[in-house]
């Protein structure tokens, strides 16, 4: 597993439900009728997207960032309150992804 910094995925996971072909599309069409849409609208509403591969339920517990939801919301223009306190503390304490 790819980590960055202490609290985001340095990378998209192989099976990551953001990539747009391959595993992860698959993960996302297997994901229960309006999850997706329900990830998607949390986003929009800040709320942020562990990495399914730390969570509790379904990773090691580590409760990471999911980076394709970063790259997401990138793409969208689309930040969480948490995203950017987190990268302002990266920028602050010279920390890199």
């Amino acid at each position: 597993m790819s980590r960055g910094s202490t609290w985001r995925m340095a990378a998209m996971c192989d099976n990551c439900p953001f990539a747009e072909s391959g595993a992860g599309l698959h993960l996302r069409k297997s994901l229960g009728p309006g999850r997706w849409r329900e990830i998607t609208s949390g986003l929009r509403h800040d709320h942020s997207f562990n990495c399914h591969k730390t969570t509790a339920e379904t990773g090691d517990g580590s409760e990471l960032m999911c980076a394709g939801s970063i790259e997401w919301m990138n793409a969208r223009g689309v930040s969480t309150n948490l995203l950017r306190q987190m990268e302002r503390c990266d920028a602050i304490f010279g920390r890199s992804r």
